[in-house]
């Protein structure tokens, strides 16, 4: 699977948010990232460089596989 052929699995974002009742501000703080950064993974709109997702995973306690999926096309 190539990294251009995969998003943000928002639903499983949201959900890990929500059973950790985080918002998406503590996220952010959490894993040392802008605010502007965890908004814009949270809701899709980018997929996060390498040594960001990395960061986004520690904080969730999960892997990239577990917040990600293959696009839709």
């Amino acid at each position: 699977m190539r990294i251009t052929n995969l998003e943000v699995n928002t639903e499983a974002v949201k959900k890990m948010l929500f059973s950790k009742s985080w918002t998406i501000n503590e996220l952010a703080e959490r894993a040392g990232v802008s605010l502007m950064t965890a908004n814009r993974f949270v809701n899709g709109h980018v997929l996060p460089y390498p040594s960001t997702m990395k960061k986004l995973c520690k904080a969730l306690n999960c892997t990239p596989e577990e917040i990600t999926k293959e696009k839709e096309n």
